[in-house]
């Protein structure tokens, strides 16, 4: 048997280290995440949302199928910003599509749902040859631009 004294310090040394590199991420982690508010990724100075544009089709030929019509925006009695629209469906058949609405602030800054999450999509089934209003309204005063985004659920399939 042997009675070798083990080398405690030379064990306790290795373990120190292991769990300083394990620590040391979640550490960082931290730290990252108490910054001040949302990060606001820079946007596509070319992309229509930053540009201002009030509606923007996502999917590639969806204004063959697609019409936004009577784009309004004010305020509400709540000193809200509010959007509505009216999306025509041009089409001989029913089109499932999803709305968003991206709320900005005066300096054009976008406006969270929640920390770092945008507008939750709205489903919409639109029947053919019809017209459904959609509505919307910011969850901040703050909001004074919107830009309303549209994309099919199922991309239709071209006759």
């Amino acid at each position: 048997m042997d009675t070798t004294p083990l080398n405690t310090h030379h064990s306790h040394k290795k373990l120190s280290v292991t769990w300083s590199f394990l620590l040391l991420p979640l550490i960082a982690l931290f730290f990252v995440s108490c910054a001040d508010g949302p990060t606001i990724p820079p946007g596509n100075a070319k992309s229509p949302e930053t540009a201002g544009a009030p509606v923007v089709l996502l999917d590639e030929d969806m204004d063959d199928d697609i019409a936004v019509d009577q784009i309004r925006s004010g305020r509400t009695s709540n000193n809200l910003f509010a959007v509505q629209a009216n999306i025509r469906n041009r089409t001989d058949h029913d089109i499932s599509v999803q709305v968003q609405t991206l709320y900005r602030d005066q300096h054009g800054n976008a406006l969270y749902f929640s920390a770092g999450e945008e507008t939750p999509w709205t489903t919409m089934v639109i029947t053919a040859n019809s017209t459904t209003p959609y509505r919307s309204q910011s969850l901040t005063p703050q909001a004074t631009q919107s830009t309303i985004r549209i994309r099919y659920t199922n991309r239709p399939k071209k006759d």
